[in-house]
């Protein structure tokens, strides 16, 4: 195992059954902060700054809830890495903030209209910290899909649909890279009117000359529930259910959508592997999870 991974614990991420032909792959298992898709998104962002020794730290972005953030904020404080957090709005009472900056990282607000133009915001960043590394929001960009390709290694189920969350359309593309041709992707935006991912996700498959894969990959764009983090009653509702009967703690913000979307339009008999990417502590963090509260 490479040093820079030794805090991760990759024989966590099993493919628990949940019925006879429906799986769970716990992505969220294998580090209590650094779960789920976000060290897969992080590793060779992070193997880039080592072989580049001309970057001092590491500069990156979120929310006040982020779990991108708080990921990153904790591998970067177990490699020993400077780190610097630019954050969408004023922050508030946010405990991912206050966790982050414990484990040494420095913040940086930037208002929201500011943060909107991406682009702008990084080329303004990246010249104010030149010697900084800069990975993009939710560690979207080609590395990131290259190590989420690696997921496929820890499956130990076979599947016909493996089901994901989409944020950024950096996991899907790096599953996508890794399928069977027997094998399809139900990709579950969490944003409203997302089509934009759907070429995201093309243009990353086009930097690995794998178009042919987009055929293969099923978009279902109606399971936002209002919006990025919006909830309704049934969704929550789900979330509880699901938590109850299978003790599997998922979200309502990126995996309780995606599982939502899948027993909607998948059927039971066919064989499913639902991605869970973790994520729960942004979630408790979150004033949206007063429904954890009300549910257990």
């Amino acid at each position: 195992m490479d040093r820079t991974e030794d805090f991760i614990d990759f024989a966590k991420s099993i493919s628990q059954k949940i019925s006879d032909t429906w799986a769970v792959q716990r992505e969220d298992l294998l580090h209590h902060e650094v779960s789920g898709n976000k060290w897969r998104k992080l590793k060779y962002n992070v193997a880039h700054y080592f072989a580049n020794p001309q970057y001092k730290g590491i500069i990156t972005f979120g929310g006040a809830f982020s779990n991108h953030i708080l990921a990153t904020a904790s591998a970067c404080n177990h490699l020993k890495i400077p780190l610097l957090l630019v954050v969408r709005g004023e922050g508030g009472d946010s405990a991912t903030l206050a966790r982050c900056q414990e484990l040494g990282a420095r913040l940086h607000f930037v208002t929201r209209s500011a943060y909107r133009e991406k682009a702008q915001l990084y080329q303004d960043m990246q010249a104010i910290f030149p010697d900084y590394y800069l990975i993009p929001e939710g560690g979207a960009n080609y590395l990131g899909a290259q190590g989420c390709k690696e997921i496929y290694a820890q499956i130990q189920v076979d599947f016909e649909y493996l089901v994901c969350a989409v944020g950024t359309a950096t996991t899907v593309s790096g599953l996508a890279l890794a399928l069977q041709p027997h094998q399809r992707i139900l990709a579950v935006p969490v944003l409203k009117n997302a089509y934009f991912l759907r070429n995201d996700f093309l243009a990353n498959l086009r930097h690995f000359k794998a178009e042919h894969l987009a055929q293969q990959v099923d978009w279902a764009f109606d399971f936002h529930f209002g919006g990025y983090a919006k909830t309704t009653p049934e969704l929550l509702s789900f979330v509880a259910n699901f938590n109850q009967v299978h003790h599997i703690p998922i979200e309502p913000i990126y995996t309780g959508k995606a599982f939502f979307a899948a027993h909607q339009l998948l059927k039971p008999q066919q064989k499913v592997l639902l991605l869970h990417t973790g994520g729960a502590h942004g979630a408790q963090t979150s004033s949206v999870l007063i429904w954890h509260q009300r549910c257990f």
